[in-house]
């Protein structure tokens, strides 16, 4: 409300793709891959160097594995309802949304390659 007492005009959200998510769906799609993102740099940078000196168990490092892949689930797919029923536009949201099909891609390749390799 103004001074005066008359409502004051809002100003519409944008919807380009340069733009912030404008929803709430959005935006914990973001959450959840800002997230991920700490839990990779987390284990690339503390556990693994830690793990390999015997410091720390292969309990911590699955039990981080397991929380990481919670994170890019739920960011994928509330990145994707956004996307399809929230019409969101956002860059961020897209990147979100493609994470979980490189993590995919990555698991899949990894499979292949072992497989045939017989390790």
């Amino acid at each position: 409300m103004s001074k005066s007492g008359k409502p004051e005009a809002t100003k519409p959200q944008s919807m380009g793709f340069l733009t912030r998510p404008s929803s709430v769906l959005g935006r914990v799609s973001v959450i959840f891959f800002i997230i991920a993102i700490v839990l990779i740099l987390l284990n690339a940078s503390v556990i693994d160097s830690l793990s390999l000196n015997g410091g720390i168990s292969s309990g911590v490092s699955n039990t981080l594995g397991v929380m990481l892949g919670i994170c890019v689930l739920t960011a994928g797919i509330s990145g994707l309802i956004a996307i399809v029923f929230k019409r969101e536009r956002s860059w961020a949201v897209f990147v979100t949304t493609v994470m979980p099909l490189v993590v995919l891609g990555n698991e899949i390749l990894q499979f292949l390659l072992f497989r045939s390799t017989g390790e």
